[in-house]
């Protein structure tokens, strides 16, 4: 943990904008702190033991999580609380008895207390960091800590057992709350105090001092949770630079932070609907037969150049607001006006797609807005007019990766703002082979509507961690009541995995555009993308990227709960990979499934992960020295090892391959790796859960 620190510490990533932005934590510094944001304020105090009035290393490790933290030298009623998620107060003392900051009043005064719990009653969180013996230090913490039931004792606990180095005032803890102490085997706490708890209607106990305490199950840290929370721990040297790496409190102060940060929604103003032109689109849709054409046998023309009219009208209006898109738009209303005189034939908007060219401009939060006639992939066969309007999402550090690590100049990550019937499906991509074109325009870019894949991962893996009774580390918890680190955990997850199309020892051409193979063959190369990106997080996180262990989370349970259960069974190659992935660390006692709860050993899911990938690239590796056939023979083989085939499978006995490749294809049973009785039970448990998921958005 010390060397990744370290490392993180060294990186430039994290100064990159919107890069640490799971969160706004003050750490104050305004009431003569103990403890110094950072160790030169430090040494200036305690220039012998610095780090005994140091928490730099605890600081820049909450960096490293995401979190932006800043020091505090107001008082509280003099600033705006609610630009914070977490407010940290570190031990304070009158400076006749600690050495301090010497910065502030080492009292609250009335009005910052009632500041201080007016933040918590609209939901902040507070961590109070006290002291053993807290009468003596002169301060009023226990003023604030009674609007909220607890009290801090003036008292100092011993353990001539349990305890650090042989020194009794040294204690180690029990955990009373799984939820703080994942990867945690142990912490110690040095000179602790202790805690009452005045009423425990909204207080429970976190810590306790062990039965060879002077005071057996003492109450060590307390957590107040109502609308906000507040957690209050009887000693602040365990995260000291001095004692932070003794043990395991670097990772019990990481769930603390998760725990207690619940991040400001921002509402997005900017979502509305161009209510003439939606309407307008609506209403064409009703006249468009299912290739995008309208037949004037059932239908008036005059009655529908009035309606292109309008459309014409309305699309034109919009092109103060997209300047843009300014020739797009234009094109689009000749292309559209070539169509009406053509008597609504099956349209072509080839003219329109040379120009759309968003790829070129990937700026965050650009916005498009587009009415062409496309059908919906996983979504609408249909080819008729969609109007679609969305944004780019493109923060900056996005871009960095792109530039400097996986570059793809055709990614576009994008999400909702207005859309037709289309979309209200279970589609998350916008492509240009999908629009209604003669020649089928050659692929430039791709569209990926991250908030989708966001909402519906939210959804689902919540219901399926509530059904299963999955264990989730409070990091994990922590994504999950977050949204907007969701949408950027499956951009990030989606660029490294894009780029991997790309990479390694392929046989053939990455995205078999110009081949017609096997659905298990599409199933192996997404699920070589995946398991290569999951991987590369490790990568990333030496590099400062915080998102790491999110994509990890969601590689896990998206491509192995969601995907499997979700579409239809008609060779479905997504859902394939996600059986497989399971099957695989099922069988490697990564998951465990028993009385009825889905255990997740997530310290080896990595090693696991590295195996199966090891022999999807060994399969590669061996195909480009074999025929096609041979190659997707070992393949189906490597499948079939992990998920049994259709007992009406052609080629479980690889006795039925001496066939042309059309005909192999053409005989492959439609549900030729059927769900096993894991995922057969979860989708019926989860399928009203899987039908809210479809048209929804962030």
């Amino acid at each position: 943990m010390r060397e990744k620190l370290n490392l993180m510490m060294k990186t430039n990533i994290l100064e990159i904008d919107n890069i640490n932005n799971f969160g706004n934590i003050l750490f104050d510094q305004a009431h003569n702190q103990a403890w110094c944001f950072d160790s030169n304020e430090a040494e200036s105090i305690n220039p012998t033991h610095y780090k005994d009035s140091s928490y730099h290393i605890a600081t820049n490790y909450i960096k490293s999580l995401g979190f932006k933290i800043t020091a505090n030298k107001n008082k509280f009623d003099e600033i705006d609380l609610s630009c914070y998620d977490l407010i940290i107060i570190p031990h304070f003392s009158d400076p006749k008895y600690e050495i301090t900051n010497n910065s502030g009043d080492y009292k609250l005064t009335n009005d910052e207390i009632k500041a201080l719990v007016s933040y918590v009653s609209s939901g902040g969180s507070l961590l109070i960091l006290a002291e053993n013996e807290n009468d003596k230090y002169n301060n009023n913490l226990n003023s604030l800590l009674s609007n909220f039931s607890i009290k801090i004792i003036n008292d100092t606990l011993i353990d001539p057992i349990a305890n650090h180095n042989g020194v009794a005032k040294w204690v180690k803890v029990d955990f009373t709350d799984k939820s703080y102490n994942y990867n945690v085997e142990e912490i110690a706490l040095y000179c602790a105090g202790r805690l009452e708890i005045l009423d425990n209607k909204f207080v429970r106990p976190i810590i306790k001092s062990k039965s060879s305490a002077s005071i057996k199950n003492a109450d060590l840290a307390l957590l107040y949770e109502n609308i906000g929370k507040v957690f209050v721990i009887a000693d602040s040297d365990l995260f000291g630079d001095d004692s932070i790496y003794d043990y395991d409190q670097l990772n019990f102060l990481s769930n603390i932070i998760y725990n207690l940060v619940k991040k400001r929604l921002i509402t997005n103003s900017n979502r509305y609907t161009k209510k003439e032109l939606f309407e307008n689109i609506n209403t064409l849709r009703l006249f468009q037969e299912e290739d995008g054409s309208i037949n004037l046998n059932n239908h008036d023309k005059a009655t529908i150049d009035i309606l292109i009219d309008e459309i014409i009208y309305n699309y034109k209006k919009e092109i103060i607001n997209f300047p843009h898109d300014k020739n797009f738009i234009e094109t689009v209303i000749l292309d559209i006006i070539k169509w009406r005189d053509e008597n609504y034939i099956k349209p072509n908007f080839y003219n329109s797609l040379q120009v759309f060219q968003p790829q070129k401009n990937r700026v965050d939060n650009l916005e498009h807005l587009i009415i062409l006639p496309f059908y919906t992939q996983n979504g609408s066969p249909d080819r008729k007019f969609e109007y679609l309007h969305f944004r780019i999402f493109w923060p900056e550090w996005i871009a960095y990766l792109e530039k400097n690590f996986y570059n793809n100049p055709a990614f576009i990550p994008i999400g909702f703002i207005a859309h037709t019937d289309g979309y209200n499906t279970n589609s998350a991509v916008f492509f240009p082979e999908t629009i209604s074109a003669t020649p089928t325009f050659k692929y430039q870019w791709g569209g990926i509507f991250a908030d989708r894949e966001a909402a519906r991962f939210i959804l689902i893996a919540n219901e399926a961690i509530n059904l299963l009774n999955i264990n989730t580390p409070p990091e994990l918890t922590f994504l999950l009541r977050h949204p907007e680190i969701v949408k950027e955990t499956f951009i990030l997850w989606d660029l490294v995995h894009d780029r991997q199309h790309a990479l390694g020892e392929l046989p053939f051409d990455p995205f078999m555009i110009k081949q017609r193979a096997p659905f298990w063959m599409y199933a192996l190369e997404e699920m070589r993308c995946d398991l290569t990106a999951y991987l590369e997080m490790s990568k990333l996180e030496k590099l400062g990227i915080p998102h790491y262990r999110f994509v990890k989370y969601a590689v896990i349970l998206d491509r192995v709960i969601r995907f499997p259960i979700v579409n239809n069974r008609v060779r479905n190659y997504d859902g394939l990979v996600g059986q497989v992935i399971f099957s695989h660390l099922h069988k490697e006692g990564v998951i465990i499934w028993k009385d009825n709860i889905l255990y997740i050993n997530y310290d080896k899911v990595d090693t696991a992960i590295n195996s199966l990938l090891n022999g999807v690239n060994e399969l590669y590796k061996k195909a480009i020295n074999e025929p096609k056939i041979i190659f997707w023979q070992n393949s189906y083989n490597f499948i079939k090892n992990l998920v049994p085939p259709n007992i009406k499978s052609r080629y479980n006995n690889n006795d039925n391959w001496n066939i042309s490749n059309k005909e192999i294809v053409d005989l492959i049973d439609d549900d030729e790796f059927p769900l096993s009785l894991f995922y057969e039970s979860l989708r019926k448990k989860i399928s009203h859960t899987i039908d809210k998921a479809k048209g929804i958005h962030l």
